[in-house]
């Protein structure tokens, strides 16, 4: 039997969690045929079940993160037309702010616009977008046949941005050396 554990880092979850919630997550599997929201919370609201530690049940606090959840799902949904083609108007990066005397790195939303006007906030995207790429093709690795061609443009765009970051490297130490 194949070792079953939750991927997502973002959570931030312990693997000894990821690995007990992902059993619970089976069992129920198991015991309705289909996993639904409302089959896992109604398991997991009993105290004694493996996944209750998981949420958190302060409604206050609860509330809050709801909130949050529904603005970024509200920053999400804002489009704009770029020849012709829909996109997000704001897009996720960190950003360095400024806060008294120090510098902060903060996760914030910045402008379409803002992005493509500036190189490091570009390639943040660029990095984002080949992770985003590099995951899904992770996830589908067992269909070589229908999606190799695929799988080859994602190899060649990211040894392209390799070399070109290597460049931009080599080109900045250059630039030192020669001051």
């Amino acid at each position: 039997m194949k070792k079953v554990r939750l991927n997502n880092d973002e959570l931030k979850i312990p693997e000894k969690k990821k690995e007990k919630y992902a059993r619970e997550l089976g069992r129920i599997y198991k015991k309705n045929g289909i996993l639904t929201v409302n089959n896992v919370l109604r398991e997991a609201k009993n105290k004694k079940s493996p996944l209750y530690d998981y949420y958190d049940w302060n409604d206050k606090s609860a509330s809050q993160k709801w909130r949050e959840h529904q603005t970024r799902i509200l920053i999400n949904t804002v489009e704009i037309i770029v020849e012709n083609k829909k996109i997000p108007k704001y897009e996720m990066i960190k950003v360095e702010v400024k806060n008294n005397r120090n510098y902060k790195v903060v996760k914030g939303y910045k402008d379409y616009y803002d992005i493509v006007s500036n190189e490091e906030y570009k390639a943040q995207i660029i990095t984002q977008a080949l992770g985003e790429l590099k995951c899904w093709q992770a996830k589908y690795e067992n269909y070589l046949k229908e999606f190799g061609s695929i799988f080859q443009a994602i190899s060649l765009t990211e040894r392209r941005l390799r070399k070109k970051k290597k460049k931009k490297w080599q080109n900045k130490k250059q630039k030192r050396h020669k001051k």
